[in-house]
């Protein structure tokens, strides 16, 4: 035997029992609290035992295959009998699990017997159903059921609804945690709310409460048996006739608008009900019936029943029975019987129809309404009035419709010669067929020729040839005899004809007699007017001297002296305001002209451009001028020529000016025009560089002889010397220009200075250098030596590198400003020492203190300076005309009166003042007088109150002895200045006035046997 064998064997053996079994004292597991958890998070656990170590480890072991143990977390020993910890259940397999406690301090571990500890998945939710209903004639439903936690697996879904066998689905199709597709058989089921289960592998179960409906199929209404009847009767039955009526079911008529008619049910099968309606003033029309199962399902049978009134309305009469179809016509009595609210009104004939607008039922005998019978037929029209309910009325061939009598409203034109035949038109209205046109004056008639209508006019010729002058009618006659209004028409003169003047011209230095010779001229009751105008008729020669010698021919003369040159019309007024004329038909022309001219430029440059200006006189029509140089021109658009000079020298000019009937005369102006050579210019300057400041003479050498200069020296400065001196301050490069001129012209030179960089000389200014805090200061630069940068610091530590800062000074102080100025040249500084002084702000104020609390005279006020800043002086003025230097003076003011006080302070840095005001016023003292004091009974006394001071309220008190032993007291509590009170029994009185201010202080008056009351004699 091999013995090393056997004794490893012991040696193990050994090993396991002393694992398994406990040692001594060993602990004991007795129950762990809750007993099972979620796998969705952390549980808590309570575990009770025996001896339970301090130190120990809970562990959940032995799970579903290929799991892990679960050791507890977070340990906490209570006592021997009480541990707990946390498990973490998240995403662990649901299933049972071994709990094991650990001694971790010697190894030693105890089970907890017989109770497992369950991992649980969470129960499924149920949140919703698609679809949420179906009708109970369904084999098959497809649902999608939807919600959270749902397990793969042997899933149930099931339809539960009490007191009925619950519905299994088929095919359950897991689709995710949150989704489950399956199909229910419905056929047959209860209808009304089923609750939808699913129940997980792991047997949980989620429910959604009533989350399915089954409803019973909807009834359908088909037919209802009478399908109407009259809104008068009490009780009307029906059947109605369709499917899917169950018992329970309801039957109403219902109209939007109105309350439906509730039907009283007899009898129910399912295709036919059995019922009646009261349709007592029912709305009649048509009406939908419809039929209620108790699940709520409906059916329908659309304007299935109508109903009508008792009877249907007649026509008997209508006013006005006649109109013309031109407008709109009221009805002002449609009679009959029968009428009802909402009913309509129609007028018809042959195929036409015409709907009654503004249709008002006034009574079941009367309607009014309105009709548009523009353009409706002539002849007998019917009248049907119809009631909501359709039916309908007719009055037959009651009402005509007539043509209107036509109407003129105007005539174009108003007028016409005696001569001719005018073409008129007439406007206006209901013209038929084709009218006749008269024209009336007297008993003669004159009718209208080739007379056409369009529309609202009417076109037609007036043979007016002869016709007596003056007023005539017009009046338009429609083939039905009907006779417009008339309107007036003025038979006149011929207008006058010019066909010429004998002479057809003047010279406008002259008068010339004229003949002119036409047609119609009239010389009664004065001689026409004869006029020459010109073109545009802005000037008018007035014929003098005018005889008529026949209808045919006048005579005149017209004054052309100083008229406008050119073509007049000549135009004849006759009498009666009629003209005639002929245009362009006299010409008036000049005497020779007389020729002059300016010309400009006269002096200047080769080339030399003039422009000749004619000055000549008396209407010159072709101009010639001769330009000295050789050049020649002509021509009757040439009175402003311009002409070239391109050699220098001296040039006569001449002009000769003529007339449009060739006359002209010429002149000469000798040596006229200079051309000469322009200046070229040129200077030297002296020094051309140097540094700044630069002082530089500048010479004129330029040719041509100028006679004036104009300098600019590159920097904005310019000079008109001939030979100019200039300083440049400020470094840099400066382009000088020179421009000379003589009468030839001008020209220019430049050249450049360069002023070179110096240091600079820093320098400074302040706006203000004293003032108080904020004190904002302006800084100027004024260093020389064209500096580039600047560098400032303000003594507080502020700083700038502006040239001009704008600076405050905040605090209070005295401060030195410092500024280094530099440019390319080097750097300069300026300090001031001691340069600004900043004060605090001086602000006045005070407070007064009055010697009594009612300010009553005589009264002191004691006055409290209350300013701020560094004060000096001190000036007060109490209102009264006495003043005060002392900082804080007392003041009495003897009388009353409203004071106002001005307190003045003067600092080093400024002065303010500030002003507040008191009111003195006088002291409460009572006093008063009665008008009478002494009278007969009864007597009326009048008390005045005569007291001083400010008075709120007053007392009165009347007596017939010292208030002691009065027996007639008169009390007026609130009482006024003047108090009128009569006394009726004879005797003396004792007054007591007592006043009080408006803080209650009191003051009495009481005069004793003041008031005397005599017996009545």
């Amino acid at each position: 035997m091999n013995m090393k064998g056997v004794m490893c064997t012991v040696i193990l053996l050994l090993a396991v029992t002393l694992l398994v079994l406990p040692v001594s004292g060993a602990f004991t597991v007795t129950g762990i609290d809750p007993d099972r958890g979620n796998n969705t998070g952390w549980v808590y656990v309570d575990v009770t035992g025996n001896e339970l170590p301090e130190a120990f480890s809970v562990i959940l072991t032995n799970g579903p295959a290929g799991t892990s143990n679960i050791t507890g977390q977070y340990n906490h020993f209570y006592n021997a009998g009480w541990i707990s910890c946390f498990f973490d259940l998240n995403g662990e397999e649901a299933g049972a699990r071994t709990v094991v406690v650990v001694n971790t301090s010697d190894g030693s571990e105890a089970i907890l017997e017989g109770t497992p500890f369950l991992v649980e998945n969470l129960p499924p939710t149920v949140s919703s159903v698609n679809p949420i209903s179906g009708i109970n004639t369904q084999d098959s439903v497809d649902l999608t059921v939807a919600g959270s936690d749902f397990r793969d697996g042997d899933l149930k879904v099931t339809l539960t609804k009490e007191g009925t066998t619950p519905i299994s689905a088929e095919g359950v199709s897991w689709v995710s945690s949150g989704e489950i597709t399956c199909k229910v058989n419905i056929s047959g089921a209860a209808a009304g709310k089923w609750s939808v289960e699913v129940t997980n592998p792991d047997g949980k179960t989620g429910v959604l409460k009533e989350g399915f409906t089954v409803w019973n199929p909807a009834p359908t209404v088909t037919k209802i048996t009478p399908s109407g009847d009259t809104n008068n009767k009490p009780v009307v039955s029906c059947t109605v006739e369709g499917t899917g009526f169950i018992a329970g079911a309801a039957v109403n008529l219902s109209v939007l608008g109105q309350p439906d008619i509730k039907g009283s049910i007899a009898i129910v099968t399912s295709t036919a009900i059995s019922c009646s309606f009261d349709l007592t003033a029912a709305h009649v029309g048509a009406w939908d019936v419809v039929v209620t199962n108790e699940d709520g399902q409906s059916g329908t049978l659309a304007d299935g029943f109508f109903i009508t009134y008792p009877n249907a309305p007649t026509v008997t009469a209508v006013e006005p029975s006649k109109a013309v179809n031109s407008g709109i016509v009221t009805i002002t009595n449609l009679s009959g019987t029968g009428f009802e609210e909402g009913a309509t009104v129609n007028f018809s004939k042959d195929l036409a129809t015409i709907a009654a607008e503004n249709v008002v039922v006034n009574s079941p005998v009367n309607i009014t309404c309105s009709v548009n019978l523009t353009g409706a037929e002539i002849g007998q029209w019917n009248i049907t009035v119809t009631n909501d309910d359709g039916q309908s009325g007719t009055l037959f061939d009651e009402f005509e419709v007539a043509y209107p009598a036509p109407e003129i409203a105007g005539i174009s034109p108003l007028s016409g010669a005696n001569n001719a035949v005018v073409n008129v038109t007439i406007s206006g209205a209901f013209f038929k067929g084709t009218p006749a046109v008269n024209l009336t004056k007297d008993a003669v008639t004159i009718l209208g020729t080739n007379v056409s209508v369009n529309a609202g006019t009417i076109k037609c010729d007036l043979p007016l040839a002869g016709a007596a002058l003056g007023n005539w009618s017009v009046t338009v006659r429609n083939p039905d005899g009907q006779v417009s209004n008339s309107l007036n028409f003025t038979v006149e003169n011929p207008r006058p004809t010019v066909s010429g003047v004998t002479p057809s011209k003047g010279t406008n230095d002259t008068v010339v007699a004229v003949t002119v010779s036409g047609a119609y001229f009239l010389d009664s009751p004065k001689v026409p007017r004869v006029n020459l105008t010109t073109p545009t008729g802005t000037d008018v020669i007035q014929g003098e001297k005018v005889t008529v010698l026949d209808p045919g021919n006048i005579t005149c003369e017209f004054n052309l002296t100083g008229r406008a040159l050119g073509q007049w019309n000549l135009i004849v007024v006759n009498p009666d305001g009629k003209a005639g004329g002929i245009r362009n038909a006299f010409r008036i022309t000049t005497p020779p002209p007389v020729p002059d001219f300016t010309a400009s430029p006269t002096y200047g440059t080769v080339p030399l451009t003039v422009q000749f200006t004619d000055l000549s006189t008396n209407y010159p029509y072709i101009w010639s001028w001769n330009f000295g140089d050789g050049s020649i021109v002509t021509g009757i658009n040439q009175a402003n020529p311009v002409h070239v000079y391109n050699t220098p020298g001296v040039y006569n000019v001449t002009l000769y000016a003529l007339n449009s009937d060739g006359v002209g005369e010429k002149i000469t102006k000798s040596s006229y025009i200079t051309v000469v050579e322009t200046p070229v210019a040129h200077f030297t300057a002296t020094p051309m560089s140097g540094p700044a400041p630069l002082f530089v003479q500048f010479t004129d050498t330029s040719d041509g002889d100028p006679y004036r200069w104009a300098w600019k020296f590159g920097d904005g400065q310019i000079s008109d010397q001939k030979n100019p001196y200039f300083l440049y301050k400020n470094p840099g490069l400066y382009q000088v220009e020179l421009t000379v001129y003589n009468k030839a012209g001008s020209d220019t030179a430049t050249k450049t200075i360069e002023v070179l960089v110096s240091p600079p000389d820093a320098e400074f200014t302040a706006n203000r250098t004293a003032g108080d805090s904020p004190l904002t200061v302006s800084f100027t630069d004024l260093s020389t030596g064209a500096p580039t940068n600047w560098s400032w610091k303000f003594g507080d530590s502020g700083s700038s590198n502006e040239q001009n800062p704008v600076y405050v000074f905040s605090s209070p102080g005295t401060y030195g400003v410092q500024l280094t100025a530099s440019n390319a040249a080097g750097t300069s500084t300026e300090t001031k020492n001691g340069y600004i002084v900043v004060g605090q702000t001086i602000k006045a104020d005070f407070n007064l203190t009055p010697s009594n609390s009612g300010n009553t005279s005589p009264l002191s006020v004691a006055f409290s300076d209350l300013s701020s800043g560094n004060i000096l002086k001190w000036n007060w003025n109490f209102g009264d005309a006495h003043i005060s230097t002392e900082r804080n003076p007392i003041h009495t003011y003897p009388s009353p009166g409203t004071y106002t006080i001005t307190l003045s302070v003067l600092g080093l840095t400024g002065s303010d003042s500030v002003t507040k005001t008191i009111t003195v016023v006088a002291p409460l003292i009572a006093d008063f007088i009665a008008e009478p004091t002494t009278g007969s009974a009864p007597l009326t006394i009048m008390l005045s109150d005569r007291s001083t001071g400010d008075v709120a309220t007053r007392e009165w008190v009347i007596m017939d002895n010292p208030e002691e032993y009065a027996k007639n007291i008169v009390y007026f509590s609130e009482g006024q200045g003047d108090q009128m009170y009569t006394l009726t029994e004879p005797g003396l009185y004792t007054v007591r006035l007592t006043i009080r201010d408006a803080d209650g202080k009191p003051d009495s008056e009481i005069k004793t046997n003041y008031i005397n009351v005599l017996p009545f004699p």
